[in-house]
């Protein structure tokens, strides 16, 4: 769905999916590999506005168009809200932002912010590696890729 002047919707219900699009290689004996999610602001399409095959189709790829290999990826917004210490010992978290693209409304990302004020923080690298793994762990196939 294009955005078409729609407005941000920032509200995830905690029930609300969360689709991404995955490599076939990302996937090692039935494992999500958590290099997967690339930091900053790693993306996902939110349910409420796409299906899961909507993170394939080239609106939601930058127009890319992909052949085999794809598979997409589901998580609760609930359990996406990751959190950790930082270095400093605050915690921080990992917070869903809905920011629709032109030709993709459904785009939103998941930003770290500080827990205590919502301030966003660009984490450090080993703040990086355990969201990763925390993430790996929440998210399941939804569609599996194939070869």
């Amino acid at each position: 769905m294009h955005q078409d002047g729609l407005p941000v919707v920032d509200t995830f219900d905690d029930n609300e999916v969360l689709y991404r699009r995955y490599l076939l290689a990302h996937f090692v004996d039935h494992e999500l590999v958590p290099q997967h999610f690339q930091f900053p602001r790693p993306s996902f399409n939110r349910s409420k506005f796409s299906q899961p095959v909507d993170v394939l189709h080239p609106d939601c790829c930058d127009g890319r168009v992909f052949g085999s290999g794809l598979g997409v990826l589901e998580c609760l917004a609930s359990d996406a809200r990751v959190s950790t210490l930082s270095h400093d010992n605050r915690e921080v978290a990992l917070h869903p932002k809905h920011i629709p693209l032109p030709t993709c409304y459904a785009h939103s990302e998941l930003w770290c912010i500080i827990s205590e004020d919502g301030t966003e923080l660009r984490p450090s690298s080993t703040v990086r590696e355990k969201f990763r793994i925390k993430l790996a762990k929440k998210f399941s196939e939804r569609i599996p890729a194939t070869a």
